[in-house]
């Protein structure tokens, strides 16, 4: 699940660039043209960060719409994410569409709502990011009594999956060029689907 432009090996991802723009489509879909990012600095990040936003800014551009402000973060750090998360919507102008490409954001955003009286959903719109697998225990458990925001999803047992045929694909032909992979995302809206 991560991919090196300076070492020549395979990689198996999930389709960051697509999810991006899977993201900023609904929120404009929804009326949006001012979008705020939440994540790491797409210069020190991993290369998801850049994949991700790149997509996010295609799909903007496309639109007529901006992602504005860029909040950078760190990644992984639960009361950073829900401190930076309480800031963004104390604004007096405060964004109405936030894409928060990390689950550690999908998660920290709705709480820090809560904390100040508003709601995902209702007081600003939000895409959020988590695989297939974590949906259950890492996602839902924070949305008892709400609907989990849309997130950008994909399967990991996809990506292992793919990881393995390739193996074996590269065990039988070894002078295969290296090849990267993705997987693809959706854009799942509910508690269900």
């Amino acid at each position: 699940d991560c991919e090196s432009h300076d070492v020549p090996v395979g990689a198996v991802l999930q389709d960051n660039f697509r999810g991006g723009e899977l993201a900023v489509r609904h929120l404009v879909e929804r009326g949006h043209e001012r979008i705020a990012w939440i994540g790491p600095d797409a210069a020190d990040g991993p290369l998801h960060v850049v994949e991700r936003l790149g997509g996010a800014m295609v799909e903007a551009a496309r639109a007529g719409a901006r992602l504005d402000p860029l909040v950078e973060a760190p990644l992984g750090v639960e009361e950073r994410a829900l401190e930076i998360s309480r800031k963004l919507l104390a604004l007096a102008d405060r964004p109405r569409a936030i894409v928060c490409p990390w689950l550690d954001f999908t998660v920290a955003l709705p709480r820090a709502a809560r904390e100040l009286g508003l709601e995902a959903g209702k007081d600003f719109d939000m895409v959020g990011w988590c695989t297939d697998e974590q949906r259950e225990s890492g996602l839902l458990p924070w949305f008892r009594d709400a609907a989990p925001p849309p997130t950008v999803s994909w399967s990991i047992a996809r990506m292992a999956e793919a990881a393995v045929a390739r193996l074996k694909q590269r065990r039988a032909e070894p002078s295969l060029a290296a090849q990267t992979i993705r997987v693809p995302v959706r854009l799942r809206a509910g508690r269900g689907d």
